[in-house]
């Protein structure tokens, strides 16, 4: 996809990682584990994401800023969807380890509704 990105517009500025699902049932619930596939989608998928634009903005040299979509059951606990707060937690956990690009590469969370 960066590449993709790259070959037709130039360059890649921004990175969005916008990806969620929530859990339908509760977790003691789940047989089929649904929770897991929360965390592959909520969390994993935007930490590689994170991981491929770091690196991709570091290759091109200009910097760029990249924009992780948690969520406000990342910060404050939500009881009927655990595993969709836990995800989105570390969607902020993850967000906030990175500080130490300075001005070039930026990380940021939006936490939505």
């Amino acid at each position: 996809m960066f590449t993709a990105a790259e070959k037709h517009f130039g360059r890649v500025d921004i990175v969005v990682n916008n990806a969620g699902i929530v859990e339908r049932s509760p977790l003691w619930d789940d047989d089929t584990g649904v929770w897991k596939k929360v965390i592959d989608i909520d969390l994993s998928a935007v930490i590689e994401g994170t991981r491929l634009g770091v690196l991709t903005l570091k290759r091109q040299g200009h910097g760029g800023v990249i924009i992780n979509t948690a969520s406000l059951a990342g910060l404050y606990p939500q009881g009927l969807t655990p595993a969709y707060s836990a995800a989105k937690f570390g969607v902020i956990g993850l967000t906030r380890s990175f500080k130490d690009f300075g001005d070039d590469i930026r990380v940021n969370a939006v936490a939505p509704r």
